[in-house]
């Protein structure tokens, strides 16, 4: 519960839904993990704004869709790969954590991108007093100096745990030659794959000792969202992407509605009326009875069946 109320997760690939916008994703995540401002809303939305000029998100693109496709097939245009992770780091920094975890940050951008999103992590982290744990694969020399620590594993073992100051040291360690530095990061991973394990070497861990301690003073003075707010949080914006701006997907819950509601009074059209006067008997009463209830329950339960098709969504 601690580690969930001082850190925050930025995933590899971002989950957004394609016609929400990027105020509403970062006040969503404000609102989830710190409820209300009590000073009021304009004080939440003055941060989010400010979140957003810090991540460098254009004014015009704030108010507009995110991007993606809806269920059916229909794309919206949007946001870049650059700017999603962007903003995905944005809704990150404003819930206030004072730990992050980056999975995978630069995966599938490009050398420029990549190298303008670290530093905007760093930038972040250095102003907001915030660690950043980055996992990352074969990042660039630009990419890579911009880390403070690195560690370093190959099969489940620790190779290396310590600032990077401290990389040619391990080099004279394992007696192997330091390379250029613009090779080090891909020099690194091959000394890595083969590395073996040494018992008798133990890593620092001065890290270890010195983390959470100004973590836990900081949340005790926080307070938590209640939960009936985190359900009206979740609630509207479901409401609001799955009901109301998804065009496609309340187009086709409207026509299953409508094609049942058609069905169903079919079925009991003119039931009580016969060509003689009589009555209805019994096996067409239980007949009649039969199909109302068999798409009653279909009515009811469509919105489960549908759940492969709008999984995605």
């Amino acid at each position: 519960n601690i580690l969930r109320d001082v850190a925050a997760y930025v995933p590899q690939n971002e989950q957004f839904f394609p016609n929400q916008t990027p105020e509403e994703a970062v006040e969503f995540a404000a609102n989830l993990k710190m409820g209300r401002d009590e000073r009021g809303d304009h004080v939440r939305k003055s941060r989010v704004r400010e979140m957003l000029d810090l991540v460098g998100i254009p004014v015009k693109a704030r108010t507009r869709s995110i991007g993606g496709t809806l269920a059916g097939g229909v794309v919206l245009r949007g946001l870049s790969g650059g700017e999603r992770k962007r903003l995905a780091l944005a809704c990150a920094f404003a819930m206030k954590p004072k730990l992050i975890f980056l999975d995978e940050i630069t995966s599938g951008l490009d050398s420029e991108n990549a190298v303008v999103v670290i530093d905007l992590v760093k930038k972040l982290c250095i102003n907001m007093n915030v660690a950043a744990v980055v996992v990352i694969h074969q990042p660039s020399y630009e990419v890579f100096s911009h880390f403070d620590r690195l560690v370093m594993l190959c099969k489940g073992k620790c190779v290396f745990s310590d600032k990077l100051d401290c990389i040619p040291s391990f080099y004279d360690e394992i007696g192997r030659a330091f390379p250029e530095k613009y090779l080090l990061p891909a020099d690194l991973l091959k000394a890595a794959s083969e590395w073996k394990p040494d018992p008798q070497r133990v890593q620092p861990n001065e890290l270890i000792k010195s983390c959470g301690k100004s973590a836990l003073e900081d949340i005790k003075g926080r307070k938590k969202p209640t939960l009936g707010l985190q359900f009206r949080t979740v609630l509207v914006r479901h409401v609001m992407n799955h009901y109301i701006r998804n065009v496609t997907n309340l187009f086709a819950r409207v026509l299953i509605y409508g094609l049942s509601a058609v069905l169903l009074g079919l079925v009991f059209w003119k039931i009580g009326e016969s060509p003689d006067g009589q009555d209805l008997q019994l096996f067409q009463a239980e007949a009649a009875f039969g199909a109302g209830l068999f798409l009653t329950q279909t009515l009811f339960l469509l919105p489960f069946a549908q759940i492969s098709t709008f999984f995605f969504d």
